[in-house]
């Protein structure tokens, strides 16, 4: 089978946000989105937080491990944002498709979790 006729979101989000479209509005559009996920990452702690104080816990624990995810999507379009958008459009790509996976995502709440290190002298 080609597996181009199956769908691929990174490429959709890819294409929909970068490809062929002016750095202002590629910024304005990260931006809006960042806002967006800020929000509803907000939104599922709040819910998460009613169902722990009424003994929910397996329902707040799942709210918060995707409140988790969407703040590292904030995390993954930042780091697109630091790239040259065309210089760099197999890395951004890359990203994008980080943007889906649930390993990725992970990884990067771990990194961004990890206390400042600003030397590795002892």
């Amino acid at each position: 089978m080609n597996s181009n006729r199956f769908y691929k979101p990174g490429r959709v989000l890819y294409e929909s946000i970068f490809e062929n479209r002016p750095v202002d509005e590629i910024v304005n559009t990260i931006s809006s989105g960042i806002s967006l996920l800020i929000h509803n990452a907000r939104g599922l702690l709040a819910d998460a937080a009613i169902l722990n104080d009424n003994n929910r816990y397996m329902v707040a624990s799942f709210l918060a491990v995707t409140a988790r995810e969407e703040i590292s999507k904030v995390h993954i379009l930042t780091d697109a944002c630091r790239l040259d958008f065309e210089k760099h459009a197999s890395n951004i790509r890359n990203l994008c498709r980080a943007f889906y996976s649930h390993i990725d995502k992970f990884a990067y709440f771990k990194i961004y979790s990890c206390p400042k290190i600003d030397s590795v002298r002892p």
